[in-house]
């Protein structure tokens, strides 16, 4: 009878302890696409470094054009983190090439949490083909963050709050929230995927489209 109990009770061990490091690394992945993608453009992924998680954004958008073209928002940069310290990376979420997204200026940076805390989600605002106007498709972004302390509420949670862009576009709606709610959920955004169309020359421009968040295991 002992034997038995014995190798029951290492294999429950073993059991426990797999799944805990398993749970627990960066390289257990997830993507999680919005329900609203902006229809143009080719898809590129971008990822912190092995270990690192974002805590940080900023995006660049085109002003209002009158008659002109409009395209809003552009191109998305993110700063990784490792969990507990203040130190940060840049990650330039878009391709190293003028034909994609060249328009508009940068915002503020958004810093989730100076303690090294991450964001849990997020949600895109875009605009609906337009037909024969002037499509815009992505306009903004927002990431919800997971906080060390109290810092807000998101559906009752006290550890997360949004973090909005200093420089939103104004058109289009919200799509549904791309994530995970809780602080143990045991995921953190870790990278992104990006959808962009390329310059269009006389054609009408879009540049942003979506915006997919990449989770890892923390």
């Amino acid at each position: 009878m002992k034997i038995v109990f014995s190798k029951i009770f290492f294999v429950s061990i073993s059991l426990l302890f797999s799944s805990h490091v398993f749970a627990a690394s960066w390289n257990d992945q997830q993507t999680i696409y919005p329900n609203n993608n902006g229809p143009w453009g080719d898809w590129f992924t971008y990822t912190c470094p092995t270990g690192k998680y974002v805590n940080s954004f900023v995006m660049t958008v085109e002003s209002n054009q009158g008659r002109g073209d409009d395209t809003a928002a552009n191109r998305l940069a993110l700063r990784c983190t490792y969990p507990g310290t203040s130190s940060s990376v840049v990650l330039n979420a878009f391709p190293n090439d003028s034909n994609y997204a060249p328009w508009g200026s940068w915002g503020s940076w958004r810093l989730c949490d100076a303690g090294g805390e991450a964001y849990l989600g997020l949600q895109i605002k875009v605009e609906p083909n337009q037909k024969s106007g002037d499509d815009t498709a992505l306009n903004a972004s927002r990431f919800l963050c997971a906080h060390t302390s109290s810092g807000g509420l998101y559906e009752d949670n006290p550890f997360a709050y949004w973090q909005d862009m200093s420089n939103p576009g104004p058109w289009g709606s919200w799509s549904n929230y791309v994530g995970f709610t809780n602080k143990s959920s045991g995921y953190r955004l870790c990278g992104v995927r990006v959808r962009i169309e390329k310059r269009q020359g006389r054609g009408d421009d879009t540049a942003g489209n979506s915006i997919a968040g990449i989770f890892c295991g923390i």
